[in-house]
Parts: C-alpha cells; sequence; structure tokens
C-alpha cells in the first residue's frame, strides 16, 4: 500500500472513531475500542497517588508506614479506604452531575472507571457491600440514593452482593456540604442505626466522596460494635484536607 493512501486510511479510520465513538468526556476524541475516555482525558483523571492507606488523604510522597499523620496518632477504625481519585476536576463536575442532576450516563462513567481501577488495585472483595443509606425525606427530594446506585452497579459486576437493610437512616440531617469537621460530626449524632446482625466478617461501605470522614467514621463506629473483623470503605474521590 502506497503511503498517501495508508495515510488516507488512517486518517478516515480516527475521523470514524471520532464521530461515532467519541471520548464520553470531552467529546472531541476518539476513545479506545475498549475504553471510554480518550489517550488525554485519561492522563488528566486525579488517580490518588500516594495517599494514605488508612484514610485515603492524598499524599505528596508515600510515608514508610503507608499511613498520614493523623493515622498514625489515632488508629484508623477502617481496615482499609480507598477512593481512586482525588476530589478535583473533572470529578467535582461528573459528581453533580449525577448526583444532583441524576445525570447517569456521568453515574455510568464513573462506576465503569472506578470498576476497572478496583481490578487494577487488587482489593480483596468483602462478603457485601453496604451503600451509605439516605433518609426517606432526603430521597424523596433527590429520587434516588447514588451510593446505592453505585453499590448495585459494582454488585453486578463483582458478584458481591448489596445488603440495604443492615444499615439504616434513622435521622434527616442537615446536607454536610459546607459544614466543618466538627459540625459534621456533631450533625451525624444517631444518624445511622443497625438492623439485626447478619454475621458478617468482611464489608465494605460504599459512598461517592470522602472530605472529613465524618460519615464514614460515624458508619464504622456502628459496624465495629459488632462480629466485623475487616471493614473498608470505597468512595470515589478523596478531598485532598481533613
Amino acid at each position: 500500500m502506497s503511503q498517501p493512501m495508508k495515510n488516507n486510511k488512517v486518517y478516515f479510520r480516527s475521523f470514524f472513531n471520532q464521530l461515532f465513538y467519541p471520548c464520553v468526556l470531552c467529546r472531541s476524541h476518539p476513545r479506545p475500542p475498549t475504553g471510554l475516555l480518550c489517550t488525554g482525558c485519561q492522563q488528566d483523571m486525579p488517580f490518588n497517588q500516594p495517599a494514605c492507606l488508612g484514610c485515603s488523604l492524598p499524599l505528596e510522597a508515600q510515608s514508610a508506614t503507608g499511613l498520614c499523620g493523623q493515622c498514625l496518632k489515632q488508629a484508623p477504625l477502617y481496615n482499609r479506604v480507598w477512593s481512586p481519585w482525588r476530589y478535583e476536576t473533572p470529578l467535582p463536575y461528573l459528581i453533580s452531575r449525577w448526583k444532583y442532576q441524576a445525570d447517569f450516563s456521568a453515574g455510568r462513567l464513573l462506576a465503569s472507571l472506578m470498576l476497572g481501577a478496583w481490578q487494577e488495585a487488587g482489593l480483596q472483595p468483602p462478603e457485601v457491600l453496604l451503600p451509605v443509606p439516605m433518609h426517606r425525606q432526603r430521597l424523596q427530594q433527590r429520587g434516588f440514593n447514588h451510593s446505592l446506585w453505585l453499590a448495585q452497579y459494582l454488585s453486578r459486576h463483582l458478584q458481591i452482593k448489596v445488603d440495604t437493610h443492615y444499615l439504616q437512616r434513622t435521622q434527616a440531617t442537615a446536607t454536610q456540604q459546607g459544614l466543618s469537621a466538627r459540625a459534621r460530626r456533631r450533625n451525624l449524632r444517631s444518624a445511622f442505626a443497625l438492623r439485626g446482625n447478619p454475621g458478617y466478617r468482611h464489608v465494605a461501605v460504599i459512598d461517592d466522596v470522602m472530605t472529613t470522614g465524618a460519615t464514614a467514621n460515624a458508619i464504622a463506629a456502628l459496624l465495629r460494635s459488632q462480629q466485623i473483623t475487616r471493614l473498608q470503605l470505597w468512595c470515589l474521590a478523596r478531598t485532598p484536607h481533613h
């Protein structure tokens, strides 16, 4: 094949892919056959590495222990907090569209990328996924529980069951957004409860973003009162500071 014909074939293939299989984020470049993002957007994703193994706090460099200063001072309640990305562009945009505008294409993108990151992370599968519950009043306002939606997506692909009855939201609290760490902890007092005791030993709590850890720790304190021996938290993104 002559060089001009070969160049034309490459050009038309690129044009076809860009037209019919564009990157789901920028919509201006073609994505690879087995991916959702173009090479540029994939490289621009704010991967959370290095990060504290205890609370997933982004670190400038990995410490010898793998833990941040706060987790060295006070042992974390979770055996492992895993969040594949830092809460930086484009995560706030995608998560906001999914949570507050019911843009499920953004949700599917995030869940699919999280699934791929999970498979690369080599995490030990738990017995059950526990989505952070939403009070019925908030559920009526929003229309869906994003943590449950994410847990169900992961469940279908990882073959891990989701339990929506064990962990309950018992109080309708004010939104956590914009509150200080102390105000978040105060806001969540007695907000959760456990129903029954199914005898789980290894569970993973599912949420979208970890900020101060107030929600995660309130749930962990309850779960640690049971016979659970291994407790994980999986979330899409982690904010840079406690």
